[in-house]
């Protein structure tokens, strides 16, 4: 026969069934809200990505104030919204934007006097045998009598050889310790009509090509002087046939200088909070010679993946998405975004993670690194990137790794960080063909994106969600 309970006995009977439903109740909650405690890492749909990556590059070169650029930020906006974020707005301002009218460059064979042309002898192609660099100036060819010159410099930091420039063409090499922005501003003190960036230094492996560089003045007072970087192949034949020989090089370029209205794009998953954001961030310009793939469609495509994953959390503090403009050319958008908002962001900007080429080329290596301005996110990154290859043992193959700097200048949370907010940036590795025509999506690893998706997404709910 069975004895009832003492009443003590009862206490503890009861006491073990209510911890036991406690226990339950507390793994529902957490099941519900999509976190499953420290080894949660969020999910990556990488058809998706892919399938946005694709989308977004048939618009073409997205460089800043272009019509493909404004297609590709309607786009983004709509996928934002299919996303489930909210508050989808865009945040426009007015900045310094160009646009290639026209760009045609040869060489023309002069007779042994020099004085009347014979011919030409060599036409190159536009962005693939030469790039126009940022916010370049013009120069109109109407007859031979505006041919040009070229002397070389060498590799700019020579004075003595620029005394004969004025009025002809620079030809400088990239192999000094000036950079483009340098070489461009010294060819105009000088009087030069147009500065040749002669590329005998960056890409072997892909024959040195020209390569598109943005033009930083202070104060953004652009040199009104043309400005363009040509192949190795091109500059050994104007060297050989121009510096050395009896022809002269026929430029007509028409460069619009102007200001023009540009859009961030702003979409939130919102919190129980909105005082407090995460803020997850991508540039999604190109530059204007490329669909610019990697550089950086691969960013967009993450953090618009995240934005569809993330929109089914409730976290306790805003996760806020930003994809900005005109990052090549000045960091533009993210810029005038952190002026604009600077009070807001000072009291109540967590972190900001940001997202610029973060594809894995597994043919020429297996890195992606992603940097941290904080001691306490490089430990959480470490965690999330343990536990993301606990769970997906097929990305092991992969070198994912983070590393502490100060995260100054580069990209876009330049920004953030001299305003003091926290910030970590995923790159890549293996994109070769950064800045030329060759950045398409040939070389991009869909699969690669979820790297740094998951590791910078996960940290993202977990400072939304106070953990």
């Amino acid at each position: 026969m069975k004895l009832p309970l003492s009443f003590s006995g009862r206490n503890k009977y009861f006491a073990i069934i209510a911890a036991v439903i406690l226990i339950l109740v507390a793994v529902v909650v957490l099941r519900s809200s999509g976190d499953e405690g420290s080894t949660y890492v969020l999910p990556f749909d990488v058809d998706r990505a892919e399938q946005i990556e694709t989308e977004l590059c048939a618009f073409g070169p997205r460089y800043a104030g272009s019509e493909a650029g404004n297609q590709a930020a309607d786009y983004i906006f709509g996928r934002m919204e299919d996303a489930g974020l909210t508050n989808v707005h865009y945040d426009g301002f007015e900045d310094w934007v160009f646009d290639i009218e026209t760009a045609e460059l040869s060489i023309v064979e002069y007779g042994p006097a020099g004085y009347l042309p014979w011919g030409t002898t060599a036409e190159f192609v536009h962005k693939i045998d030469f790039v126009c660099q940022g916010h370049t100036g013009s120069h109109i060819w109407e007859d031979f009598t505006d041919d040009l010159e070229v002397v070389y410099v060498g590799n700019g930091t020579d004075d003595a050889r620029y005394q004969s420039v004025e009025g002809k063409a620079v030809l400088v090499s990239n192999d000094g310790p000036l950079s483009g922005t340098e070489m461009t501003l010294k060819a105009h003190e000088f009087g030069a009509a147009a500065n040749i960036i002669y590329n005998v230094a960056v890409h072997e492996e892909l024959d040195f090509p020209p390569i598109f560089k943005g033009t930083f003045p202070e104060n953004r007072n652009y040199p009104d002087i043309a400005s363009m970087m040509v192949s190795k192949a091109v500059g050994d034949q104007i060297s050989a046939d121009i510096v050395n020989g009896n022809s002269k090089l026929r430029l007509n370029l028409r460069s619009v200088v102007q200001k023009k209205e540009l859009m961030v794009i702003i979409g939130e998953v919102e919190g129980k909070d909105p005082s407090k954001c995460v803020i997850l961030g991508a540039h999604y310009d190109s530059c204007y010679n490329t669909v610019g793939a990697i550089d950086n469609g691969v960013g967009v495509t993450t953090i618009l993946e995240l934005g569809y994953q993330l929109a089914k959390h409730k976290p306790e503090y805003t996760i806020r998405f930003a994809l900005w403009a005109a990052e090549e050319i000045g960091l533009f958008g993210s810029t005038y975004y952190v002026g604009a908002h600077e009070d807001e962001l000072a009291r109540g900007c967590i972190a900001y993670l940001n997202f610029d080429m973060n594809n894995v080329d597994l043919e020429r290596g297996n890195s992606q690194p992603i940097a941290v301005w904080k001691e306490s996110f490089l430990k959480d990154c470490n965690r999330i990137r343990d536990n993301m290859l606990d769970q997906s043992p097929e990305l092991k193959k992969y070198n994912v790794y983070m590393y502490l700097t100060d995260l100054a200048g580069s990209s876009d949370q330049a920004p953030f960080v001299e305003l003091g907010i926290p910030a970590t940036s995923a790159w890549g590795s293996g994109s070769w063909e950064y800045h030329t025509y060759m950045d398409t999506t040939d070389r991009l690893n869909p699969e690669s994106l979820q790297l740094a998706g998951r590791v910078q997404g996960t940290l993202a709910l977990e400072l939304a969600k106070g953990i």
